[in-house]
């Protein structure tokens, strides 16, 4: 059984094939994304673990197959849009939806996501901003970002373009979603391999 606090630098290596000391490697380079338990042991998350492999080739063991989901964060005001929409993506990725827009800052900056979805006109917070500052920062090089709207005007969209993986306008088909959602991580995710 899996920690809920994270794997252990030994368990990763063995998953791994690598040492310890490979694994400690990697976490100090950046690679690998965990954390450091008062005790001075480091801990990482399997999710993390399974991403990690993934992404660098390697097969992943039985135990961990069920973290490799690619994250989702939808954060969306309607209640029945940000349903429909977790819905529709569970199959593809591990969905968490909210609508708070400080809630979504702070579960960003602890846990990035593989997919945000955004509602571009979130009270409480500039959406044009939010884009911008997401992509400047380069802990989210990885994070594919797509805004869901129901209206944007031409200006709007040149000035989210350089900043946003997608646009989706309401209505949407469910399969304009998905593959709008699945392009945007896999390209993402090969930009900053």
């Amino acid at each position: 059984m899996l920690s809920k606090q994270g794997l252990s630098l030994g368990k990763i290596a063995h998953y791994c094939g690598v040492t310890r000391k490979t694994i400690l490697r990697w976490l100090n380079d950046g690679q690998l994304e965990g954390y450091c338990l008062p005790s001075g042991h480091h801990r990482v998350l399997p999710q993390e673990v399974a991403r990690f492999m993934r992404t660098s080739g390697m097969p992943l063991p039985p135990e961990l197959e069920r973290h490799a989901n690619q994250t989702a964060l939808i954060v969306y005001g309607d209640e029945s849009t940000r349903g429909l929409v977790s819905e529709l993506l569970r199959q593809h990725f591990a969905v968490t939806s909210i609508s708070s827009a400080i809630e979504a800052c702070f579960r960003i900056g602890r846990v990035a996501p593989e997919l945000l979805i955004f509602d571009l006109h979130l009270e409480g917070i500039d959406g044009f901003e939010f884009c911008r500052t997401i992509r400047r920062t380069p802990e989210f090089e990885r994070m594919a970002l797509i805004i869901l709207t129901t209206k944007l005007t031409a200006f709007q969209r040149n000035r989210l373009d350089p900043f946003v993986d997608g646009i989706i306008l309401k209505p949407f088909s469910p399969a304009t979603l998905i593959e709008t959602c699945r392009e945007a991580t896999r390209a993402r995710q090969g930009r900053s391999s």
